[in-house]
């Protein structure tokens, strides 16, 4: 409990002094966070029997962040229609034999870079494509949004009203799950999670929105419209990383964190809300 206590504090320090430096600064945790988290995914489709480019996946990843802070919203569709088609060449290319990929790598947090070589002259199956696509938009492209919403104008005050409105989601559905929940959510994919809790951090994450917006300048009611919109779709991210990790018979993507098991299961929450709530800003924000 001391260390989940511990790792939670250091994590919050660390988020909230990136929020409030941005830039560089933010992006550069944000590698870290994607690098150990695209590593922890690419193992999780390894351990279920895929054979996903992890090596090109991981480097895309951290590309897509270094170019998203470079030049903001610009490029960043662009970039990743031409990852796929790298990688499209790459996964073609693992039948050749000067294919590099099968080259061991040195280990990172006791899992190699490189994935599990097909055989000789074997060519990439379907699900390696698929597993390779899914790795960089999950790990990759949906969360760097947190970067585009970052550098939009009161960026600071979007980012704090996503993170609270996660964070009080979170913490909605485990009281009401706790005291009030009855009824299972979905079953056998989160036992744990149930309808009363869902709904109570949905509740919980409206007055949250509300009081973030007062206090830094957005317009309260507008919080209060977007605040079940990121609820519903951070409840909906930590499902889709539970579905993963039940997928491959996995109860954490790692051990990174003491006491909280991998970072993808801290983060998992903001992979898809930070997408979403970027584009209810920038399309629908100043409609109202």
């Amino acid at each position: 409990m001391l260390k989940r206590v511990q790792s939670a504090v250091i994590g919050i320090i660390i988020a909230i002094l990136a929020i409030v430096l941005g830039g560089w600064w933010l992006t550069g945790s944000m590698l870290v966070v994607a690098a150990i988290s695209a590593q922890e995914l690419f193992w999780l489709f390894e351990e279920k029997g895929y054979h996903p480019a992890r090596y090109l996946g991981i480097a895309s990843c951290l590309a897509i962040y270094v170019l998203t802070q470079l030049t903001g919203a610009r490029y960043h569709a662009p970039f990743l229609v031409a990852i796929f088609v790298l990688s499209f060449i790459f996964l073609i290319a693992r039948s050749a034999p000067w294919n590099f990929m099968r080259i061991k790598l040195p280990k990172l947090f006791n899992l190699s870079l490189s994935s599990p070589a097909r055989g000789k002259n074997e060519i990439a199956s379907i699900s390696d494509v698929a597993t390779t696509f899914l790795g960089i938009l999950y790990t990759g492209w949906l969360p760097s949004h947190v970067l585009l919403i970052r550098q939009l104008p009161q960026g600071f005050s979007f980012i704090v009203l996503l993170f609270l409105v996660v964070f009080a989601t979170d913490i909605g559905a485990f009281f009401f799950g706790k005291s009030l929940g009855r009824h299972p959510l979905i079953g056998p994919l989160s036992p744990k999670k149930t309808l009363e809790g869902a709904l109570g951090g949905l509740l919980v994450s409206i007055p949250c929105a509300i009081a973030v917006g007062a206090v830094l300048g957005l317009s309260p009611w507008k919080c209060a419209l977007i605040a079940p919109i990121i609820s519903l779709v951070a409840q909906v991210s930590d499902l889709s990383e539970s579905l993963i990790k039940r997928d491959a018979g996995k109860k954490d993507s790692g051990e990174v964190i003491p006491g909280h098991g991998g970072m993808l299961d801290r983060v998992d929450s903001f992979i898809l809300s930070s997408a979403v709530t970027y584009y209810f800003i920038t399309l629908f924000w100043g409609l109202f």
